[in-house]
């Protein structure tokens, strides 16, 4: 099993506080799967605003931050599997679609998520995946139809979008 701490991940992620929403990952050896772990506590800047008086459903994790962190699950699990390369700087990973989200349930400060992602398909310029995030044998949301894509970092520069 191939474990990436929170060092590991620091060390290949671009994101840093407070949008790295990845706090381990397992992967097992010549896998197309893992399993990724967000710790979720009331010190994330989403719950900033909370007051003692706030009713525990306004406590409901962001949808948007749900899908990052499975999506930096899913980096990790590409990465992992050579199919994004961090030092590369001509080209830039960029998930494209999130093709259809089912929300299940929520999850809370306290809650410890964890995504099950695996590849569908995988080349080197594109890959599809898919999965679950629970917490403890409760499923919050399921994801079909991610697709990643490998872009050249010049398709991104002004100039070139003007031409």
């Amino acid at each position: 099993m191939n474990t990436f701490d929170s060092l590991d991940i620091l060390r290949v992620m671009p994101q840093r506080y407070p949008m790295l929403l990845v706090d381990g990952v397992e992967i097992a050896p010549d896998s197309n799967r893992c399993l990724a772990f967000k710790n979720i506590t009331l010190n994330e800047p989403c719950y900033r605003h909370i007051v003692p008086s706030t009713e525990p459903q306004t406590l409901a994790y962001p949808l948007a931050l749900l899908a990052e962190s499975f999506g930096q699950g899913a980096g990790l699990l590409l990465m992992q599997r050579g199919l994004l390369d961090p030092t590369c700087q001509r080209s830039v990973v960029v998930f494209g679609e999130f093709g259809e989200i089912d929300m299940a349930g929520h999850a809370y400060p306290g809650d410890r998520l964890r995504h099950e992602i695996q590849i569908g398909f995988a080349s080197s310029r594109m890959a599809t995946l898919s999965g679950t995030t629970w917490v403890h044998d409760r499923l919050i949301a399921s994801y079909c139809g991610v697709k990643v894509f490998r872009i050249t970092s010049a398709s991104l520069t002004p100039e070139s979008r003007d031409a």
